[in-house]
């Protein structure tokens, strides 16, 4: 699932700024312990150190997309080892209030990348926050709204940005 190597590697990436007591790193930590409301507030505070930035933003979009997960059970090995029980899963019952945060989180990232790609388009982080961005639309699609197409153009999407990327700079580990 690509939210789960999103996590993953969004942990290597999540570097804070030199500046700044913003600690991205905690909050991926926090979240891999099952600590939502924590890395809710380590994000929020990286979000109000590096304003302007889209990486907190999308990592704050992460933490509410796992806690959801959580909720919903939707980690659960089960599901994947069977490819009878994945197809059949019904659309789940999402949290509204999760659901709205979520989005409002990626629209920031949105409104945050296009000035900064309108005067850089190779921008490396801006390209990154834009691949993480689509990568967590897919999975909410496809595993909590049970909307498969819809999954399928947000990683088509991802993994042309991710190419292009990694074309950039091929040292952008995060970007494979």
């Amino acid at each position: 699932m690509f939210a789960v190597q999103c996590l993953l590697i969004a942990a290597m990436f999540a570097a804070p700024a030199a500046a700044s007591s913003c600690d991205v790193d905690a909050g991926y930590r926090q979240m891999y312990n099952l600590d939502f409301p924590g890395a809710h507030r380590t994000f929020l505070h990286c979000e109000d150190e590096r304003r302007g930035d889209p990486l907190p933003h999308v990592s704050n979009a992460a933490a509410y997309l796992f806690s959801e997960f959580d909720r919903l059970h939707i980690l659960e090995v089960e599901l994947f080892t069977d490819d009878s029980r994945f197809d059949g899963r019904n659309k789940l019952r999402a949290d509204t209030a999760v659901r709205d945060a979520f989005m409002a989180e990626l629209s920031q990232v949105e409104t945050l990348t296009k000035p900064i790609l309108a005067s850089n388009p190779n921008d490396r982080d801006a390209l990154l926050a834009q691949v993480l961005d689509n990568g967590l639309r897919s999975d909410y699609a496809a595993m909590i709204e049970n909307r498969n197409i819809a999954s399928l153009g947000y990683m088509k999407t991802s993994r042309e940005l991710a190419q292009h990327l990694v074309a950039l700079d091929p040292s952008c580990y995060d970007a494979y």
